[in-house]
């Protein structure tokens, strides 16, 4: 059994992994997700651009799409760093950069049910964080996702877009580690 954590489409497969099988699952906490299908409130215009940018042809034009995709997805509370987004985009589009599998799981999420019904019938503690900020997956969807989920906590973060900004990293890990303390004093 493992405590199960994810963010964005991680966090949509982090809610499948507790829904499939809920007896090897400790904790969920779905990060910047939602339920898919209709339950899902959809991208704003600028979260709907940034997914559907076209794929750039060198790597030059890869990174400033990644630079831009970055800086259009942090949260107004957090101050873009070029240095520190560059080096990541870098390494990102130099490990692996495949635009028809990203499209594929652009699909994959899209074609994607609704969870929200069977989210209802966990009984696994479980958090929710998401930022009031995020373009790409609105805030709704995750106060969604917590409300559904019985006795879930949600950790709504001021300021956070669809990412997890260093600032609120101790914040987002002592919650975790709390919610993980709190299922194994609980059995």
């Amino acid at each position: 059994a493992a405590h199960v954590a994810g963010a964005s489409m991680g966090g949509f497969i982090a809610q499948l992994v507790a829904l499939n099988h809920p007896d090897r699952v400790l904790t969920l906490t779905s990060m910047i997700s939602g339920p898919n299908g209709a339950d899902q409130v959809q991208p704003t215009a600028e979260g709907l651009a940034v997914l559907l940018a076209p794929a750039p042809e060198t790597r030059e034009e890869r990174i400033a799409l990644g630079l831009a995709s970055k800086r259009a997805l942090l949260g107004p509370a957090d101050p873009f760093d070029p240095e520190y987004e560059g080096e990541k985009v870098a390494r990102a589009v130099d490990r692996a950069y495949h635009p028809a599998g990203f499209m594929r799981q652009l699909q994959a999420i899209t074609a994607a049910p609704s969870r929200l019904q069977r989210l209802r019938e966990l009984r696994i503690p479980a958090l929710v964080v998401h930022g009031d900020a995020d373009i790409l997956v609105p805030v709704d969807n995750g106060r969604r996702v917590a409300a559904a989920i019985p006795g879930a906590r949600m950790l709504e973060v001021t300021g956070m877009g669809h990412d997890i900004p260093r600032r609120v990293w101790p914040q987002v890990v002592d919650a975790i580690a709390e919610l993980a303390r709190e299922s194994t004093t609980a059995c």
